[in-house]
């Protein structure tokens, strides 16, 4: 027996979805801001976010970009479980699902912040700290992710 309707669950996964884009776009950007504050160069973008401190603008990024982090975690994680739920008796369309929904979530990230990578006074440690965004804290947030959403048949289990 079905828990909610079609339409329902159509809406609910959309609704996952975003909460996760946003609180994943929100945490990799603070990284970005605190990359760019630090900066020279950039160091007026990051102000816009954290003001004018004399502390690093990665330990501002330090505290505040995990708790979007594990927020994104948190909807993600439910987003894979209704997909696995949803598709437990067909396995590659689940995973296909899965798949699409963590490469939308990694394109997101990448269109936000490569126009910041491109622009030539990017250098140094800034260049290394966006390119980490893309292909470290992302990719990482979207495997803890993955790696804990419970099976299909651990959900049906008290």
């Amino acid at each position: 027996t079905d828990a909610c309707s079609p339409a329902t669950r159509v809406a609910l996964g959309a609704l996952r979805f975003f909460v996760a884009a946003v609180a994943s776009l929100i945490s990799a950007l603070y990284i970005v801001f605190g990359v760019l504050y630090d900066s020279e160069n950039f160091q007026w973008v990051g102000a816009m976010i954290f003001g004018s401190v004399d502390v690093p603008g990665l330990m501002f990024s330090a505290f505040q970009a995990p708790p979007f982090a594990l927020v994104a975690v948190v909807a993600l994680r439910d987003l894979l479980r209704q997909v696995a739920t949803t598709y437990a008796a067909a396995p590659f369309l689940k995973r296909a699902i899965q798949v699409v929904v963590a490469a939308l979530l990694w394109l997101i990230t990448v269109v936000m912040v490569v126009p910041f990578l491109e622009n030539p006074n990017a250098t140094g440690e800034a260049r290394v700290g966006l390119s980490g965004v893309i292909l470290v804290w992302t990719p990482g947030v979207l495997a803890y992710a993955w790696a804990t959403v419970p099976s299909a048949a651990a959900i049906g289990r008290p």
